[in-house]
């Protein structure tokens, strides 16, 4: 009795292209069913009742308060940054920052306005010219050094009656006169400019002088900066703080608080139904390969060439269900012309052990084969049955078992085989007919 079978995975394979129109149908309704249910479970989820309505939306207003916090949080956290950044920026450039409030090197220049018209309006032209105008204007690439973007606080016009005074304060008395050397400049080139506007007027030098001061509201101005960066600094930590605070609110109360009618692993229904539709997916695949193995195991046919292993049979031959011979016909032929010369035979039984069509046509194609070599051949396939065809396969003493896959069964090869051990007849081989 045939106890050990072999599953082969190329043979479903072959089972599943076979079948494969009606697979993919299968495949085809269980995804849409799969669907179905998922569309189902979508319906239920959100066919809620008052008070779970109720707590979902508490529980969201709780969630978007956090979001909230947490966006103003950032926001804070954003526009300290950029104070930092930018105060950070003047403390280490700005030339005011620099400047020590015992040792300041200045330099200063008196001028008196001369003039008909208004000595007032003139002197706010010039002022406006020295902190918001052309001075301000970009400088040779010689006196780039003297950073020109920082004079605005450290050149300092004032008026009295009709003199105009001008201090620059500065870190380094050298450069303190290169920046008034060219404020003098620029001041007397734009005198023209400002006399079409406000009348003719001069301006004359009375008095020029570089010297050094001491200047306590320079040192209080530069640690009231210095105080604003600290407290910029400890303003975007704290927000940092906040933030990180928020989320960590926010995850804890997600955490314990999540209503139980919500799925985090389902944010919205077309989700559930994609998920479902791969699981049908998957189930329409897996259940025909369940199905095919089962067959397989609880099944007795055989089902691939590979399963007459066991037997030790020798595969003289293969048939495609086109006619397709491995190897040719010829080939085959050949050989069990050489194997009956050697065993002084001059007849071959073909041993059919199924009768439908396409193994008949195989059948006769290896007897014509066989009658063109002069080898005379007899063929049985109801040997258990059939005195006359059991007499045929004991006088000729040889034979060809001709085996149709999915259609003959183990018993059947064992019996076979059996029968010809009995009687002492040798199988050539078996023919093996997909």
């Amino acid at each position: 009795m045939y106890t050990i079978k072999n599953i082969y995975f190329r043979d479903l394979l072959t089972d599943l292209h076979k079948k494969r129109v009606i697979v993919i149908l299968f495949i085809i309704v269980s995804t849409l069913v799969f669907a179905f249910l998922g569309y189902q479970k979508v319906g239920v989820q959100t066919a809620l009742s008052e008070e779970q309505q109720e707590e979902i939306d508490a529980y969201n207003k709780r969630l978007e308060e956090y979001d909230k916090a947490i966006a103003d949080a950032s926001e804070g956290v954003k526009l300290s940054e950029e104070q930092v950044l930018s105060l950070q920026e003047y403390v280490d450039n700005s030339i005011y920052m620099k400047l020590d409030s015992q040792n300041i090197q200045v330099a200063s220049i008196q001028y008196g306005i001369v003039t008909e018209g208004n000595v007032g309006n003139i002197y706010n032209a010039l002022a406006y010219y020295i902190n918001e105008g052309g001075l301000k204007e970009a400088l040779d690439d010689e006196n780039l050094s003297l950073d020109i973007k920082y004079w605005r606080e450290i050149i300092f016009p004032s008026l009295s009656g009709n003199v105009m005074n001008i201090t620059i304060y500065h870190y380094d008395a050298e450069q303190a006169q290169k920046v008034m050397d060219i404020l003098k400049e620029r001041l007397l080139a734009q005198i023209p400019s400002i006399a079409e506007v406000h009348g003719g007027f001069s301006l004359q030098e009375t008095d020029a002088a570089n010297y050094v001061k001491a200047d306590v509201n320079v040192a209080n101005t530069q640690n009231g900066n210095l105080n604003n960066l600290k407290n910029y600094i400890t303003s975007r930590s704290d927000y940092n703080n906040r933030v990180i605070s928020q989320e960590n609110g926010k995850k804890s109360y997600i955490e314990s608080s999540t209503p139980e009618v919500l799925e985090p692993a389902a944010p919205n229904g077309i989700i559930i139904v994609i998920k479902y539709m791969i699981a049908g997916i998957l189930f329409g695949i897996v259940i025909p390969c369940v199905y095919f193995i089962l067959s397989y195991i609880l099944g007795n046919r055989i089902l691939s060439k590979d399963g007459l292993k066991e037997y030790n049979l020798a595969i003289i031959g293969q048939c495609s269900s086109k006619g397709h011979y491995h190897p040719e016909l010829d080939r085959t032929i050949m050989d069990l012309k050489l194997l009956t010369e050697q065993n002084g035979w001059n007849s071959v039984f073909l041993n059919v052990l199924n009768t439908n069509e396409s193994i008949k046509k195989v059948v006769s194609e290896y007897k014509e084969a066989l009658a063109k070599t002069n080898i005379s051949s007899s063929e049985g396939c109801q040997l258990e049955n059939s005195a006359e065809e059991l007499r045929q396969l004991v006088e000729i003493k040889n034979c060809i078992l001709f085996i149709q896959i999915s259609k003959t069964t183990y018993p059947q090869l064992e019996e076979q085989i059996n029968l010809c051990k009995k009687f002492g007849v040798a199988i050539l081989g078996c023919v093996v007919v997909r």
